[in-house]
């Protein structure tokens, strides 16, 4: 995979509150330089669906309901972008597809498992 937030990779700049509480226009002007940067990243791998996805939310902006138990309600510590496609072999794992979005919701250390756990869409 290539994780599209990973800095090393994308080379953001992590954004602190302190400059997210400036004038108004300047505030406009960060994000928006921030957010260009993000998308000549992206390219064509972020679209509404995969955002809205990724933010739990529908197209009219309110939050997907899903029960307690599952793992649609974990947060996302990362997005990456599927590059090779992968078929499930055990109840636990999702089937990837090229150019899939995931928000990866736990990344062990890799002397812990290789493994990370995953969403795509409403799958967990």
């Amino acid at each position: 995979h290539r994780c599209i937030f990973d800095r090393k990779f994308s080379h953001l700049e992590d954004l602190k509150a302190a400059q997210l509480e400036t004038r108004p226009r300047e505030v406009q002007t960060l994000l928006q330089a921030y957010l260009s940067h993000f998308s000549e990243l992206a390219g064509g791998m972020v679209n509404c669906g995969s955002v809205l996805s990724w933010m739990e939310m529908d197209n009219r902006g309110h939050r997907l309901v899903a029960t307690d138990d599952s793992g649609i309600n974990t947060p996302a510590i990362a997005a990456a972008h599927v590059i090779k496609r992968y078929n499930a072999q055990a109840a636990d794992e999702i089937s990837l597809q090229v150019g899939d979005m995931i928000s990866v919701i736990d990344m062990p250390s890799a002397e812990d498992t290789i493994w990370w756990r995953g969403k795509r869409g409403f799958e967990a």
